[in-house]
């Protein structure tokens, strides 16, 4: 499942090509440091690893986060886990095999 945002992946895509049927209020914590596309990302568009960050998705349950110059960066499988999010999305990412899976998986359990 790759992030992607009306058509393109939304490594570092302006704000303005942000579409407005997402859900936002997810919380994601960041598993591997995940960068913006140099050539059309903003500077800084950075997710850290070990950080908590703000989070929202998509009707398919693409995950992105967002960046301390306030644009959102979509995320892979793995390069995140879940902190708290929709039932619905959750249910999603269970269906996976990876880290992000896992943490879905406790929280529906419960767990976490």
């Amino acid at each position: 499942m790759l992030a992607v945002h009306g058509g393109q992946e939304n490594r570092g895509n302006s704000n303005q090509e942000h579409s407005m049927s997402m859900t936002r209020g997810l919380k994601v914590r960041i598993l591997k440091t995940a960068r913006g596309n140099g050539f059309i990302s903003k500077p800084g568009t950075i997710l850290r690893k070990g950080g908590e960050v703000e989070a929202e998705t998509n009707q398919c349950g693409a995950i992105s986060g967002l960046c301390q110059n306030g644009e959102w960066l979509g995320l892979y499988p793995g390069e995140f886990e879940f902190i708290s999010a929709p039932e619905w999305v959750l249910k999603i990412w269970a269906k996976h095999c990876d880290s992000s899976s896992e943490s879905a998986i406790k929280i529906l359990r419960g767990e976490a």
